[in-house]
């Protein structure tokens, strides 16, 4: 992964697990086993790199100096934003992707039951 960031242009990077904490349930019990592995090979590329994840069940946004993370909500159910597990079934959707010369633009796409 090393070498392809370094040559990438505007690198993207689909991973089922974020790699930037943001204080869930998910972060604590379920985390990326070798998270600061991971942000250290992608901080040395010295670009800013686009992860795309899930993992979560719920939409999240955290950006660091060159880790712009999105993290797409699921298709099943949410698990809203807290320190304890809790199942929203009522709402489900999806990210949606567009790449058009160079630029990463998406769409978050929410249902309610």
């Amino acid at each position: 992964m090393k070498i392809w960031l370094e040559s990438a242009v505007s690198p993207v990077i689909f991973i089922h697990h974020p790699v930037l904490d943001i204080g869930t349930w998910m972060d604590r019990e379920h985390p990326l086993k070798n998270r600061k592995d991971v942000e250290e090979i992608i901080n040395s590329a010295g670009k800013k790199v686009h992860l795309i994840c899930g993992h979560y069940h719920q939409y999240h946004e955290k950006s660091s100096e060159f880790i712009s993370q999105i993290i797409a909500p699921a298709v099943s159910y949410q698990i809203p934003y807290g320190k304890n597990y809790q199942a929203d079934t009522s709402s489900f959707g999806y990210l949606m992707l567009d790449w058009d010369d160079g630029i990463l633009n998406y769409k978050i796409v929410d249902f309610n039951k």
